[in-house]
C-alpha cells in the first residue's frame, strides 16, 4: 500500500510539470455550492470534504495555479469505504467572474465525483 506523502510528491511533479496558470489556489480555500446536481464542496488549505445527496467524502488536496489533486481517504458510506481510496484524481480548474470550473485530466477513478464536478459552474458559499 502506498502512502498519501508518496503519491503527493510523484502528483506534484506531475502538476507542475504541464498546465497553464489560471489563478491563484488560495482564492479557492471555503465552501463552493453546484446547483445542478445539487453538491457541495469545502476546501481546506490541504484537506477537502465532498457531499453529493447523502452521500459526503472527504480526504487530502493539493492545488497548483491551475490544477487540483484529490485523494479520497473516506466516505460516509461503507459501500465506499474502499472505493478509489490512495488514487489521485487531478482536474484542471479555472475562476473566472466568480465562477469556479473543473475539466477532468485523464480518467479520474472516482467518476461519481467526476460527474459532479465537471457538469456545471461552482459558486462561493455566502459566509
Amino acid at each position: 500500500m502506498r502512502s498519501v506523502a508518496r503519491i503527493f510528491v510523484l502528483t506534484l511533479l506531475v502538476l507542475v510539470g504541464c498546465g497553464r496558470p489560471s489563478g491563484d489556489p488560495d482564492e479557492l480555500i471555503g465552501t463552493w455550492r453546484s446547483r445542478l446536481p445539487p453538491a457541495t464542496l469545502r476546501l481546506g488549505p490541504r484537506s477537502f470534504e465532498f457531499q453529493s445527496g447523502q452521500l459526503t467524502k472527504w480526504g487530502t488536496v493539493e492545488r497548483t495555479p491551475f490544477r487540483m489533486a484529490f485523494v479520497l481517504e473516506r466516505t460516509s458510506s461503507p459501500a465506499f469505504d474502499l472505493y478509489c481510496r490512495e488514487t489521485v484524481d487531478v482536474y484542471d480548474w479555472s475562476l473566472e467572474d466568480g465562477r469556479l470550473t473543473f475539466r477532468a485530466v485523464g480518467s479520474p477513478c472516482d467518476r461519481a465525483a467526476r460527474t459532479v464536478l465537471v457538469a456545471g459552474e461552482w459558486t462561493r458559499a455566502a459566509r
